[in-house]
């Protein structure tokens, strides 16, 4: 297993543990949230130099490519994609980003998860054709059966990166693969790849819809407080690809308070749902994992944000725990996203809350946005890191 944390080697006792959390995890200033901001408006990842590094089939016959680019800082990059059945070049498909949970790869199986989770009779866009991508994370592989494994490079520890390796994929995908429809790009991702879509969701405005199961989205809460406290406490600071590394690394006095508040700030994209336009979100309330209160706190945020998302739904499992086998009846809600998703009309430059007209809402919205700077608001419509002027003449001519 790949290991991604910060070991910290000698027993710590009570009396050496007990440390003062509560400054690291009161709720974040518009400040704080402006750093971030700034920070993934100044990377937009593209793919460089991309090829493809293997052909084959799955035992259905449809075409499996794995495909290989170059990402700043991250280094080579690797992506699983699956053409649907008899795929005809000339035709436009749908896109569905398949985001993995864990820290050991993605394999091919993640598109047979997809296949069950879709359905193939039960609604009217069941089995429709879409072109399946599954990208790995840095340091992560691509496990592609006969064709091979595939390393991807990057800084293990990078953890918000993982995001960027993401929006590398989605130009990818959209640059070289000439049947990707740019206005039906969706994802959906379980566990750390719930999180990952949470991202994607807030940085990149191509991906129009999303669904999260059980995803980490706000740290900024007691319970991890407390659990921060439980685990210095215990000396545990090996636990891989988590927040808690952050925690752990304030704790051993590596990290300042305001480095750690920023990090923990970067792996709670609830915080930044005011960019997303469409999600669902499915969680176990039994989940022993990631603590239901993370979806909570994601809805909380949703009925707070300003655009307003054009959709936001949250179910809620009683006997659900950290698989999405467990979630009983989510599969009707999941297809039904879906072809709600496939269904979308194209985008409409200036309909901001995507309501498919261009309105007052979207006028206010890009109003209440006037003079972010940032790449990544919704309000910026001609993409030159500024709401201004120029975007409030793109929405008038686009009124109506």
């Amino acid at each position: 297993m790949l290991v991604r944390a910060l070991v910290i080697g000698a027993v710590l006792s009570k009396s050496e543990a007990q440390v003062d959390f509560s400054e690291v995890f009161t709720p974040p200033t518009e400040a704080e949230l402006e750093i971030v901001r700034g920070e993934w408006a100044a990377r937009f990842p593209t793919a460089r130099n991309w090829a493809v590094v293997a052909v084959g089939a799955d035992s259905a016959g449809r075409v499996i490519h794995v495909a290989r680019h170059d990402i700043a800082p991250s280094g080579i990059h690797f992506v699983a994609i699956r053409f649907p059945s008899n795929f005809d070049p000339l035709l436009s498909y749908p896109v569905v980003l398949c985001l993995h949970g864990g820290n050991d790869g993605v394999s091919l199986g993640i598109f047979g998860m997809y296949d069950n989770m879709a359905g193939t009779s039960s609604s009217p866009c069941s089995g429709r054709a879409a072109i399946l991508v599954a990208p790995s994370y840095r340091c992560e592989p691509v496990i592609a059966g006969q064709l091979g494994t595939f390393m991807s490079t990057g800084d293990c520890t990078a953890e918000d990166y993982e995001v960027d390796d993401v929006i590398g994929t989605v130009s990818g995908i959209l640059d070289h693969v000439p049947a990707a429809d740019e206005h039906h790009v969706i994802g959906w991702g379980f566990s750390h790849g719930g999180g990952v879509l949470l991202g994607v969701l807030a940085r990149d405005h191509r991906v129009r819809a999303g669904i999260d199961f059980y995803g980490a989205a706000d740290v900024f809460q007691s319970s991890s407080q407390l659990e921060a406290e439980m685990l210095v406490d215990a000396g545990e600071c090996n636990l891989p690809y988590s927040w808690r590394l952050v925690v752990c690394d304030y704790f051993a006095g590596t990290a300042t308070l305001a480095q750690t508040r920023i990090d923990l700030l970067r792996h709670s994209r609830g915080w930044f749902v005011d960019q997303v336009t469409r999600l669902d979100v499915h969680h176990g309330t039994l989940d022993p994992t990631v603590d239901v209160i993370q979806s909570h706190k994601l809805a909380e945020h949703a009925q707070d944000a300003s655009p307003p998302l054009a959709t936001f739904r949250l179910f809620e499992y009683p006997t659900g725990v950290h698989s999405i086998d467990s979630l009983g009846g989510y599969q009707p809600r999941f297809r039904e996203f879906v072809c709600a998703a496939f269904n979308m009309p194209p985008r409409r430059v200036g309909d901001i809350n995507e309501s498919g007209t261009v309105d007052a809402a979207d006028l206010t919205a890009l109003l209440t946005a006037w003079g972010t700077v940032t790449a990544t608001h919704r309000a910026d419509l001609n993409a030159d890191h500024i709401v201004n002027a120029a975007d409030l003449g793109m929405l008038l001519s686009n009124w109506g």
